[in-house]
């Protein structure tokens, strides 16, 4: 039996990458730029750079957040207190880096990266490993507005509805909510492409913390991997990946 390809299938297997590339990278190094060039902030956050961004293919106002202080605590931080597994982040590189997207119906979607520097460790690698990070925010935020909305593109997956994210906001199950698996392994991917990593081991290196700080057991982990790994191979085949989930992969 012939079996169809989804358009959407068809333009990620022939293209060389797409429509956001270019952006993607020009916030990337912007962002990198700005915060390797700008002093320490204090205990607050301060908004280092805002942009209009207006393409054919998308519209967003984006601000990038930074956070650079000595001895940095995330305890009593605004955006991290009560993310545990950023505080395991922050222990294991010293720099933690996360993103919102805000959609209101009829208005030009915003996005904010924020940024938090521990500048007692600061050092060239870490710059290195922050630009990888912010291509992989940068990447996730910008899928999630191809999702719905203003920037709604047809082959993106529909989000799940608020009360129901909202119901997974706390369980690892969180991860496996589609237009999140959509939008990660997206993030991923250009990050694993960038770095030249196999994208399972970024897999293995964000879901750590989580378990680490006790949001997700090991076997949880492994089910969102699987789920990942079965959405890279069916939208990414030329992914770079490694031999530590063949057992998984050939049984996909």
């Amino acid at each position: 039996m012939k079996v169809l390809k989804k358009y959407s299938e068809y333009i990620l297997e022939h293209s060389g990458g797409d429509e956001l590339d270019s952006l993607i990278k020009t916030l990337s190094d912007l962002a990198l730029s700005t915060v390797e060039s700008h002093g320490e902030t204090g205990d607050e956050y301060i908004i280092v750079q805002e942009l209009e961004v207006t393409e054919p293919f998308i519209d967003v106002d984006i601000r990038f957040l930074l956070k650079k202080m000595p001895r940095l605590d995330l305890t009593q931080d605004s955006y991290f207190s009560k993310m545990n597994w950023q505080h395991e982040k922050l222990e294991d590189h010293g720099y933690v880096v996360t993103g919102n997207v805000f959609m209101t119906k009829g208005n030009i979607p915003e996005i904010e990266i924020i940024i938090a520097i521990d500048s007692d460790r600061l050092n060239g690698e870490m710059f290195k490993k922050i630009y990888f990070n912010l291509k992989n925010t940068i990447s996730h935020e910008l899928n999630h507005l191809k999702q719905k909305g203003w920037n709604k593109d047809f082959h993106s997956i529909d989000p799940s509805s608020q009360e129901h994210r909202k119901k997974n906001n706390k369980s690892y199950s969180y991860f496996l909510l589609p237009e999140e698996i959509e939008s990660m392994v997206y993030g991923m991917n250009k990050q694993s492409i960038s770095q030249k990593v196999p994208i399972d081991t970024l897999f293995d290196k964000h879901l750590e913390p989580f378990v680490e700080s006790g949001f997700m057991k090991e076997s949880e982990k492994l089910e969102v991997i699987r789920k990942w790994l079965h959405h890279t191979l069916k939208f990414y085949p030329n992914a770079i990946l490694s031999e530590k989930y063949s057992n998984i992969i050939d049984n996909i």
